[in-house]
Formats: structure tokens, sequence, C-alpha cells
């Protein structure tokens, strides 16, 4: 799943808050976590910061071979050294996004810097999944790029987050996988995706609903796992009019009790006190009418 990351007043990391929570998301049924991605506020963090959390994790007891650590940065050569960095502590992948700063960017450039970051990485090398975001980057990966970069790759790039939010390009994504897999990361899609072949789900959702999600992932056609489905829509339902990354540590907020969640580093803000209000109770409507399909 796509772990929030908690801050300090000062807005430096609260590694050993993150370190609990990633903790209790393990127990609570997650398979895995991935940090500094889009829902982790990555892009706001420099290569140190991210480089010295993932390092107190590790030594916080975290297994590196469940953690999957957020790449994405303007300069290739950061993305290269994170990547080092991740692989070089034995963790699970890296989530490489597409270069996100300039227009105009065509398939051949984001080929050529998918390459260059994977090439100057060095050994070991990482295992890197495609982060497929355009409404973030602006930069779509399209499956003739995707098939392209698994085949120039074919022991490194092994799979894809499809956070698009687009069923029919990701249900063509799935139908083409071959030996990629697929995770999605559009929370109403995760049913779907599965009963179509999809390895589950990379999603901030669960930061706040790790339960749901796991029945959901474990039963998607069952009674439970229908449940689930429409406990998930629920709380997707807290975007709607509202920015993602806010809601998500609003929903984060509410779930755990510590309204220190809601801290993030500029741009972003929080959520206004009556959105914040908003969200924990559809958070808590949700897990009531989750109850109904529950197993006994």
């Amino acid at each position: 799943m796509a772990v929030v990351t908690p801050l300090n007043g000062d807005g430096s990391v609260d590694a050993a808050r993150l370190l609990a929570h990633c903790q209790g998301l393990l127990v609570a049924g997650c398979d895995g976590i991935a940090l500094f991605g889009t829902s982790g506020e990555g892009p706001s963090f420099s290569v140190a910061e991210r480089m010295a959390v993932l390092e107190a994790l590790l030594a916080g007891g975290l297994p590196p071979d469940r953690i999957i650590v957020g790449a994405a940065c303007a300069a290739l050569p950061d993305v290269a050294a994170l990547s080092h960095h991740a692989a070089a502590a034995g963790c699970a992948a890296v989530l490489m996004m597409p270069p996100f700063f300039f227009d105009g960017v065509d398939d051949e450039g984001v080929f050529r810097a998918y390459a260059t970051a994977i090439e100057t990485t060095g050994t070991p090398a990482p295992k890197v999944l495609l982060y497929h975001i355009p409404k973030v980057s602006r930069v779509p990966l399209g499956l003739g790029l995707i098939e392209r970069l698994a085949a120039a790759f074919p022991d490194i790039v092994v799979g894809v987050k499809d956070s698009s939010g687009d069923w029919p390009s990701t249900e063509r994504l799935l139908e083409r996988r071959g030996d990629l897999r697929i995770f999605v990361g559009h929370e109403p899609h995760v049913g779907r995706a599965i009963a179509n072949g999809g390895a589950g789900t990379i999603c901030g959702i669960a930061n706040a609903a790790p339960t749901l999600l796991r029945r959901l992932c474990d039963a998607p056609a069952g009674p439970a796992g229908s449940a689930a489905r429409l406990a998930v829509d629920q709380v997707a339902a807290a975007f709607d009019g509202r920015p993602v990354i806010p809601t998500l540590k609003a929903l984060t907020a509410a779930a755990s009790g510590f309204p220190g969640w809601n801290r993030l580093r500029p741009p972003l803000t929080p959520l206004a006190d009556d959105d914040q209000e908003a969200v924990a109770r559809l958070l808590r409507s949700a897990q009531r009418a989750a109850t109904v399909g529950a197993p006994g």
C-alpha cells in the first residue's frame, strides 16, 4: 500500500511514527509498504531525507523485502541514486515515475529517461515498477512503451502501478500484461483488476482502512469482498472535490485519532476543519457498512 508520511511540527519526517504505522499496516494484512510515492509526498523530500528514513525503518525492523521505494525525481541521477540505495538495502522494488518536469515529452524521450535511470543505477540492479499516473505526471505510459521497456529490461522492469483511474486503459494493460505484475492505484478498480489477473493494489486508502482492502483483495467476488468494495467506494467519495493527499492525511488522522497526520509540506496545505470532519464521518460510515458483509 502507498503509505502517507507523518511530519513533525518542524516539517521533518516523524520516522518513529512512520515505523509504527507501517508495522501496524503489515499486521492488519498489507503485503507491503510503498514509501515516498505520490501519497507519501515523495517529491517534497530530498534524496538524503528519503534515504535516511528508509534506513531508520530498516533499523527499526521493517523487512526490506516488503518495501517498495518511490524514486520520483526530476533529475535522473537522483532517480538512480535512490534506486541503488533501495536495491542495496534489499528492498522489493522501486517505483519509477516518468519524467514529469518538461512538457511535450514523446515516448522516445520517456524510454531514454527510464533506460538512463536503470543503466546508471549500478549493481545490484533494482526491480522496477513503472508508474502510470498521467493526471500527476502529465506523461502517460502507453502500452507500446511499457512493452518496449519490459523487453529491453526483462529482469528489471517487473510490473506497473496503474493509477490512471481509466478502466478501459487498465483492462487493456491487464490483457497484454505478459509476465508483468499489474497493481492498480485507483481503489474503485481493485476488485475488477484482481478478477482480471491483476497482482493487487498499491493505494492510499489502505492507510485508514487496511482491513477493507485486504478483504477486497482476498475475495473480490464474494460477499465479504462485495461489502468491502462498497465500503471502499464510500471512502473514495471523500476525494470528491477535495485534493488527494490532504484528504488521505485527513482519513489517516481520523482512523488513528492523531490530528498531527494532517501536517503537510508546502505547497500542500491541510483540509479545512469542516472538510476534515466530513471526511471522518465518511470513514466511520464506510466502516459500519463494511461490517454487514464481514466474515463471522
